[in-house]
């Protein structure tokens, strides 16, 4: 929607699945901070079902993280397309939908495959899972060093059955259970992510920002003596 001389607005028909994040403001002059429309066109693309979010050539100062969604493509024109960080830690990132933690009946074992939970299994075969200890999760600067990722396998009764073994004692005091739905099939294409302040990250897609069918194409990462991605549970 744009305005009109007549102080009516414009609105823009969108055929087809291809977003240019400029029609929602997004400036390249690489000083204006831009990275609120860019999160807006992903959005929009995600809203409609997925699609690709297309960033011309340009620098695009972010000033904070920009959230992939579901379905959605982020794509440039190679090294022309620039995404800058201005401040803050994260250019890309994402956040997992986490669901309610549920205390264990018994105490989570090393090396055993299924819980018990102080209710009847609130999951369902092919959920995702995290389990994690929340007292030392709290207290650790890591937050995502104490959380691991499963999918279920089966329910029965209080019992979830994992894809694989848990690999350390859990609390039972602290210890919690948790849904997470995650990013799912988002693609990060043909860019260069720049940061040049030190020691900060520029992507980060770890076990609290889960993500399934994540994809990197001819993205470069530079700036930063942390230049990269830091991947976990991904």
């Amino acid at each position: 929607m744009f305005p009109a001389s007549d102080g009516g607005f414009w609105v823009r028909q969108v055929q087809g699945d291809v977003i240019n994040a400029q029609w929602f403001g997004a400036n390249p002059n690489g000083s204006t901070i831009t990275g609120t429309p860019i999160q807006a066109a992903i959005n929009y693309a995600n809203g409609i079902g997925g699609g690709k979010v297309y960033l011309p050539e340009g620098r695009y100062m972010t000033a904070g993280r920009i959230n992939l969604r579901d379905n959605v493509q982020l794509e440039g024109d190679g090294d022309g397309t620039v995404l800058l960080q201005g401040a803050g830690d994260l250019v890309l990132s994402n956040t997992a939908t986490v669901g309610t933690a549920y205390s264990f009946a018994i105490q989570p074992l090393m090396n055993v495959r299924f819980v018990r939970t102080t209710v009847a299994s609130p999951f369902a075969p092919g959920d995702w899972v995290r389990i994690r200890d929340e007292g030392i999760w709290r207290g650790n600067s890591d937050l995502n060093k104490n959380g691991i990722i499963f999918r279920v396998m089966r329910v029965n009764g209080d019992s979830t059955f994992l894809n694989g073994p848990i690999p350390w004692n859990v609390v039972l005091e602290t210890g919690v259970i948790e849904k997470i739905t995650p990013l799912t099939n988002a693609t990060v294409r043909n860019l260069r992510i720049e940061n040049p302040i030190p020691d900060r990250l520029l992507a980060a897609m770890n076990s609290f920002e889960f993500a399934v069918n994540l994809r990197f194409d001819n993205v470069t990462f530079v700036g930063s003596d942390q230049a990269g991605l830091e991947l976990k549970s991904v």
